[in-house]
């Protein structure tokens, strides 16, 4: 008679579970499982959810199960499970709340498709857009999110590897802003002077309207500039000839590589924008001129350059020339949002 194959034991996901019960004992979770596993053809990749009621200060703290190895070892590298993190969302809860809303839960399925999907991991430091507000049907002025440690669950080790859990913080449109002006850390600490959990609320206004700390962070920005040295765009190429240049970039992009630029190379530091198979490389220097090696076109950039590039690249199709850069050409394309699954085109920029 032929041996019955064993289920795989859940190795991973109990080591989840044995850091959640560090926090909340024995208390039961409310869990979220999709009707249909992605392994069967549904279109939610994590196999579960859970949410805890936390009470210092009251939230919701969601956590999930499937960026890591639940169950047997299946990838290459012993010290890392899976994509080494699991995320988790804390929610500002109110006394009379006894079940937690669902659309954290949407939020992140939608993370999850992306990682499956690009191939991509989200680590502390990490920003992203919701394209939208974070709550689609909730007053808010929340629009993106940073990424950051979860202060009480840190990191595990498992018989998988190691796993971080990586806290998502919902902030505002000038703060995801400021952010490239300065840097993600520096915004996440800013947040946890008065909020050391990083607990979500909705309904908060901007931190920059608080007119002490939004003092004490432009002193900040000041002295220490950007630190974000690459920024990532799906929509970037270029070509070049013996005497010209041209570079196209997505017009989503064009705001944030302007105000990176602005920030970074005035205090002497290069700036990379990545693409797919290309990038492009902006060094600060005296006189305006360009090379290219393999997939990169390093672009030096004087100062009258910058200020010219600065004032003149819009988030609007076209070919866009500088008399400062007068062999470089930046070429702007339309950009299309597309919705949580990667199919429908919701907005299309420039």
């Amino acid at each position: 008679m032929a041996e019955q194959q064993k289920d795989p034991e859940p190795i991973g996901w109990d080591a989840i579970t044995a850091a959640c019960e560090k926090i909340y004992g024995s208390v039961e979770p409310n869990h979220y499982a999709p009707q249909v596993p992605a392994m069967l053809g549904g279109q939610d990749p994590l196999n579960g959810i859970s949410i805890y009621a936390n009470s210092t200060p009251a939230h919701w703290h969601y956590v999930t199960y499937g960026f890591s190895e639940l169950y047997e070892k299946e990838s290459t590298d012993p010290s890392i499970s899976g994509f080494g993190f699991e995320l988790t969302f804390r929610l500002a809860r109110a006394a009379a709340d006894a079940q937690p809303p669902p659309w954290p839960l949407n939020l992140l399925q939608n993370l999850a498709r992306y990682v499956f999907k690009s191939g991509k991991w989200f680590e502390p430091g990490h920003k992203l857009t919701c394209n939208g507000k974070m709550a689609a049907d909730k007053e808010t002025d929340l629009t993106a999110m940073l990424f950051v440690s979860d202060a009480q669950m840190g990191v595990i080790e498992t018989p998988n590897g190691r796993v971080q859990f990586v806290q998502i913080v919902g902030i505002t449109t000038d703060e995801y802003e400021l952010t490239m002006e300065w840097s993600t850390d520096g915004l996440a600490s800013m947040l946890a002077l008065d909020n050391p959990l990083n607990v979500t609320t909705l309904d908060r206004s901007s931190i920059l309207n608080d007119p002490e700390r939004a003092a004490q962070i432009r002193q900040r920005v000041a002295k220490e500039g950007s630190n974000q040295g690459v920024t990532f765009s799906s929509q970037l190429s270029w070509r070049a000839t013996s005497d010209r240049a041209m570079v196209v970039i997505g017009a989503n992009y064009i705001e944030s590589v302007v105000r990176v630029l602005n920030a970074r190379l005035p205090h002497g530091r290069n700036f990379i924008i990545q693409g797919n198979d290309q990038r492009v490389y902006f060094v600060p220097g005296a006189a305006s001129e360009w090379r290219t090696e393999g997939g990169t076109i390093a672009i030096t950039t004087p100062p009258d350059a910058l200020k010219q590039l600065c004032a003149g690249l819009k988030p609007l199709r076209g070919a866009y020339h500088f008399p400062a850069l007068p062999r470089v050409t930046f070429e702007v394309v339309p950009t299309e949002l597309k919705d949580g699954y990667g199919e429908k085109v919701i907005q299309v920029i420039g």
